[in-house]
Order: structure tokens, then C-alpha cells, then sequence
């Protein structure tokens, strides 16, 4: 049976960069397809919405909903493909709004001196392989992307905490998604906005500290296992044993296996949640639904907006544009607010 990957290690030094990790083909193969899935889902499946603003005028949008792995090496590149097609004139981030300085400092990140350069490369740089994905910068350049976190007090932890050993060893890159959607809304001259619940964010994070967390993260590797296929499944499993006892690679094994799922796949994998927890995201993602509303109709600021691109992590794509149903748009903003276009189907034998 899998076992649960560690919250933090406490035998690992991170003070240097530990050789790069590559995957099995069939890993490779996979990441970069499931990279390129989702990027589909945004471009492809939009979400069209219409209503009245409290000022009594239409408005339209198309609303390009992109799922992220959180720090993930390809956020960048995925936040780029769709901004570049769509060109969005609002961004909204799945960011804890209720903090109000988080928008001015992320805004202050992507465009730090140190940032400015790597962000606008990352972007420009084709997704070809896992290890050219995550081999794109170099120590140098991570200690400087640290540096930009930093002059916003975005920080990493201990130098032991997961969060850390992802962003200096495994090549993930912290806080990638929030930067890149405030980099490329900079860029843009797009509106900037967050669309996370607060409320229900802090009930989801409130629900996860009182988790069996061994329990809680063997079904959810169990649930990603099934979903991946056995053949897949297994080569994530040879890679893992090809070094017996690297909790490092224990960590990138597990990143890679998350961030390799399918858009059809994800909504099996959270069945794996308890149903608390269920609970706390579907309050979080009926927040999030709202907020895009207003964004798109004005009410977040002085005019509607036509093109509207949210970053979203994976597990929240399915439920949110399944909450811009005609039905809910009606319910939680009232007459007026339709959708012309859903999407996503997963096989039947899921029982979903």
C-alpha cells in the first residue's frame, strides 16, 4: 500500500540544489499531456454568461476557467498559452481576499527585479518534458525568485518544510500560480482581482487540521492510482523504488502523479475527501462563483468585462463551472445571469 507523503522533512539539507529527478517515459508523457489538458479545458470549454448589472446594464462574458497544480514548474507557461489566445481584460486568482494588502504585495513579486526577467521567460518557454519543465532555472535563479517572494514577504518556511524542498529540489516553483496571474494582468493592463471565499477558506483549512491525516492521504493516493490506470500507475511506482528511502523522491513522485491527473479524472479523486471537508470547498466555490459574476458584470469595477480568465486549482475547475449553470447563476445572483455552455464528463463506471 502507498504511503502518505510526509508534512515536512526533518532529514533532508536544502541548502543546495539535489540533482534533478527523471521520470519513467510514460510519466514524462503524461504530465505533459495532462499540462496541456487543462490548458485545453480553458481555451476550449469557456463558460458564457449574460446578465443585467445592478445598474441596470447588459453584460456579457466568456469566462476561461484554468486549473493549476499549486507551485507547479508549468503554471507559468499555462497561465501564458491561455492569456495569450483569450487576451483577458480581468484575472482572477484563487487568493484569500480578505487579506488586503496580499493583491498590492503578489502585484509587487511578479514585478520585482528579480521576477520580472524569470516570469517573462518561464512564459515564453514551450512546455517540451517533465525534466525540461523543471530544470528551467537554475540555483542562481531560484535563489533570485526566493528574493522577489521576499521583497513582498512571501517567505518558504523552514528550510525543511515541504514547500521549501519542492521550490529548491524538486524544481517546483512557490507561489507560481498567484504570481503568474499577476504578472500577466500586469501585462496586459487587465483588471487583477481575487476570488476565493474567505469564509469558506477558512473552514476548508479549519476542516483539514482536524483530518486522520494518514487516512485522509492514502484514499486520495488510492483514488489518483484508479483514476491514472494501473499501466501508468505502475510506472509512477517503478520510479519511486528506482531509489528505496529518498523522501525526496517519495515528494516528487507524489507532486508528479497529482499534477499528471486529467480534467475528467479530478472529480473521482476529491470523492476521496470527507464529506466536512466536501462541505467547506463547496461553500469556498459557491464564493468563488459569485465573485466571478461580479467580476464579469462590473460590480468589482467601473465597467463589465468581456474576457475573463480565474486560476483556479484543479479540484475547484469542475464544480465552479458546474455553479455557472443557468440555475445557479440564478440563484446566487439572481434573475437575469444564464449560461450558454457546460462541460466535463468523466466515465460512468465512476458513479458520479
Amino acid at each position: 500500500m502507498r504511503q502518505p507523503a510526509p508534512r515536512c522533512l526533518t532529514i533532508v539539507r536544502v541548502s543546495q540544489p539535489g540533482p534533478h529527478l527523471n521520470p519513467p517515459a510514460a510519466v514524462c508523457e503524461s504530465w505533459v499531456a495532462s499540462q496541456r489538458a487543462w490548458v485545453d479545458v480553458a481555451l476550449n470549454q469557456a463558460v458564457e454568461l449574460s446578465g443585467t448589472s445592478a445598474r441596470g446594464a447588459a453584460w456579457s462574458s466568456s469566462v476561461h476557467v484554468l486549473g493549476v497544480a499549486h507551485g507547479s514548474a508549468a503554471n507559468a507557461w499555462s497561465v501564458h498559452e491561455v492569456a495569450a489566445a483569450v487576451r483577458p481584460d480581468a484575472v482572477g486568482s484563487e487568493n484569500d481576499s480578505s487579506d488586503k494588502t496580499l493583491r498590492t504585495r503578489l502585484t509587487k513579486a511578479a514585478q520585482s527585479a528579480p521576477m520580472l526577467k524569470l516570469v517573462d521567460r518561464l512564459m515564453d518557454t514551450p512546455i517540451e518534458s517533465y525534466a525540461q519543465a523543471h530544470g528551467q532555472l537554475t540555483a542562481e535563479e531560484r535563489n533570485e525568485w526566493e528574493q522577489g517572494l521576499g521583497t513582498a514577504r512571501f517567505g518558504l518556511g523552514p528550510s525543511t518544510s515541504t514547500l521549501a524542498i519542492s521550490h529548491r529540489l524538486l524544481g517546483q516553483l512557490a507561489y507560481s500560480d498567484p504570481i503568474g496571474a499577476a504578472f500577466i494582468a500586469r501585462k496586459l493592463g487587465a483588471q487583477f482581482d481575487f476570488i476565493d471565499c474567505p469564509n469558506g477558506r477558512s473552514k476548508s483549512v479549519e476542516v483539514r487540521t482536524k483530518l486522520q491525516w494518514e487516512e485522509y492521504v492514502l484514499a486520495f493516493w488510492a483514488k489518483t492510482e484508479e483514476a491514472l490506470g494501473e499501466t501508468l500507475a505502475s510506472s509512477f511506482r517503478r520510479w519511486e523504488e528506482s531509489d528505496p528511502g529518498s523522501k525526496v523522491l517519495h515528494l516528487a513522485v507524489h507532486a508528479a502523479m497529482a499534477e499528471a491527473v486529467m480534467p475528467e479524472a479530478m472529480p473521482y479523486i476529491v470523492t476521496a475527501d470527507p464529506v466536512e471537508r466536501r462541505e467547506a470547498n463547496a461553500q469556498r466555490e459557491r464564493g468563488m462563483c459569485r465573485s466571478i459574476i461580479e467580476l464579469c458584470s462590473g460590480k468589482l469595477s467601473v465597467a463589465p468585462r468581456k474576457q475573463v480568465m480565474v486560476i483556479v486549482g484543479r479540484a475547484h475547475v469542475a464544480p465552479l463551472i458546474q455553479l455557472l449553470s443557468a440555475q445557479h447563476c440564478e440563484a446566487l445572483h439572481g434573475p437575469g445571469s444564464r449560461q450558454r455552455r457546460t462541460f466535463l464528463s468523466w466515465p460512468a463506471s465512476w458513479g458520479l
